[in-house]
């Protein structure tokens, strides 16, 4: 009994079939990580997760396909 609780404790991953291949039809359809994140209602992960998706190659995307090309936008201090 020990070895099955130990091996069903810890967190879950989100990195399932579905959030993949939604997020994957999203950015062909040039939305932002971020646009996913908040208006997508079927991908229940954020922002940084998604770009440490596609940094890790678990969403097959080049980052250069991307609307900000990769880059982060600084906030300007007015």
């Amino acid at each position: 009994m020990a070895r099955i609780r130990k091996k069903n404790c810890g967190t879950t991953t989100k990195t399932t079939v579905h959030n993949t291949k939604t997020i994957m039809k999203y950015l062909e359809m040039k939305y932002s990580p971020e646009q996913i994140a908040n208006a997508v209602r079927s991908v229940k992960v954020y922002t940084s997760t998604i770009y440490t998706w596609i940094y890790k190659k678990i969403v097959p995307i080049d980052i250069k396909r991307l609307r900000g090309h990769g880059k982060r936008q600084l906030k300007s201090s007015n």
